[in-house]
């Protein structure tokens, strides 16, 4: 997967009028411009709630858990739900939750 601006795709595309082109070449060449687009410089991130190592509140009364960080310093460690660290895996990649 590519992360591309698509602001820059909308700016160029956002005063093309239907009457000026045919669909079909709007759409060959939107296709194109998206191929072309330039890479942001971003990466994606598995948010707390997300993630297998996520412990929610209804377990602990106090918060939110990490598993994974708590097994790092063996201490809870509470995050809320659209935290994200560069370790969250998500939950949905075939594994089970490890709660």
């Amino acid at each position: 997967m590519r992360i591309i601006d698509a602001d820059e795709l909308i700016k160029k595309w956002g005063n093309v009028h239907c009457k000026d082109i045919s669909f079909e070449m709007a759409v060959i060449g939107a296709i194109n411009d998206v191929k072309k687009a330039q890479t942001v410089d971003a990466v994606q991130v598995v948010r707390c709630k997300d993630c297998r190592y996520y412990y929610p509140a209804e377990y602990d009364k106090k918060g939110n858990t990490c598993l994974l960080l708590y097994e790092m310093i063996n201490a809870p460690i509470w995050v809320k739900e659209d935290d994200y660290c560069s370790k969250g895996v998500s939950a949905d990649n075939g594994k089970e939750r490890t709660v």
